[in-house]
């Protein structure tokens, strides 16, 4: 029995996020502050973010009614139109030439492509350039952020502010290497903040993309539908406005940290909330399958049932000791709060 709960457990256990993404976040949220050592993270005379968008053909793939690729064409575009006067903003996408058979993965694998050069928002320029393309192809994600590199050439550290996304709904497929890239991104003249966005990612994605992130040492998150996404870009939205206002000399302080670290602990919980909920009825489905097709009896019922009451309950009363931690820790330094964490769960 123990060895069958265990395999269901592999199949619908939801991937519950680290209190360390909160903290992550915490150190992003604090973009501008003096108190921050990370260069990255300290505002510079111009800001630019350039989006590199997943076009190969499991873009397709719908969540509701809309396939992914135009739930983040919208999000892309209410993103660009947000960003306040000044800020530069470009995207770049690929696999979108050719198909995702073998006989095309070396066109596809070939294909990132800039389509909007960084420029302040433009609504029509960005339409058109959101209308050249469509999923179709492989996923060249190694080579996009080497080309990425050149975008950004010409915006060194000491007058720049630099953003790059990376939205993927797979992991590289162009026999490239885009953790090591990643390094190298990291390591460049212009220093960019690089965050990874997993569009409704299996796990063996999620590993690859949050590889990429840590490489890079970036945010990497996981959406499953565009409200998600839409959220995460607005991170980028808060820092280009608190850009704004350090250019007109109006961040003296920034005072909002705690109710930024508040935000984020609240987003968590709820995060945790719904997978709690989701992966509970995943296993009640399984279980109700295995006693209706007649592979499990009266007995095996009773046991993954009570097995799942068990680990909801777990996890629930794991989420709230986890909230409580966050509470505290919100209070002290990064660094201070980093090596806690470390510490404390580091292989838990």
């Amino acid at each position: 029995m123990k060895t069958y709960w265990a395999q269901l457990l592999r199949l619908f256990a939801e991937d519950y996020l680290s209190p360390q993404m909160v903290v992550d976040r915490w150190r992003v949220a604090s973009y501008g502050s003096p108190d921050m050592e990370d260069a990255r993270l300290q505002f510079k005379e111009n800001f630019n973010v350039e989006i590199i968008l997943d076009a190969s053909g499991s873009m397709n793939g719908k969540i509701g009614e809309s396939t992914k690729m135009q739930l983040a064409k919208e999000a892309i575009k209410e993103f660009a139109a947000s960003l306040p006067e000044g800020a530069r903003v470009s995207l770049r996408v690929y696999g979108h030439r050719g198909s995702s058979a073998d006989q095309h993965k070396q066109l596809s694998c070939g294909s990132s492509e800039l389509v909007y050069p960084f420029q302040p928002y433009h609504a029509e320029m960005l339409e058109n350039a959101l209308n050249r393309f469509e999923p179709t192809g492989w996923t060249p994600i190694a080579n996009s952020l080497r080309l990425a590199q050149q975008d950004m050439a010409e915006f060194d550290a000491a007058t720049n502010t630099n953003i790059i996304y990376l939205v993927s709904d797979g992991i590289e497929t162009c026999d490239g290497n885009p953790v090591q890239v990643a390094k190298e991104l990291a390591a460049s003249d212009f220093t960019p903040l690089l965050n990874v966005i997993g569009f409704d990612v299996n796990a063996e994605g999620q590993k690859q993309l949050k590889e990429i992130a840590k490489a890079s040492e970036g945010l990497y998150a996981n959406v499953t539908n565009k409200e998600q996404f839409k959220q995460e870009l607005e991170r980028a939205r808060e820092i280009a406005e608190k850009w704004e206002l350090w250019k007109q000399n109006a961040l003296a302080e920034i005072d909002e940290v705690w109710v930024d670290r508040a935000k984020w602990i609240e987003l968590y919980q709820r995060d945790w909330y719904d997978k709690n909920w989701r992966e509970s009825l995943n296993l009640g489905a399984a279980i109700d399958h295995l006693a209706a097709s007649g592979k499990i009896g009266q007995k095996g019922r009773t046991y993954f049932t009570q097995q799942r009451e068990e680990r909801e309950r777990f996890v629930a009363a794991s989420e709230k000791e986890l909230i409580e931690y966050l509470f505290h820790l919100s209070a002290s330094s990064y660094e201070e709060m980093r090596a806690e964490i470390e510490s404390k769960y580091t292989g838990n």
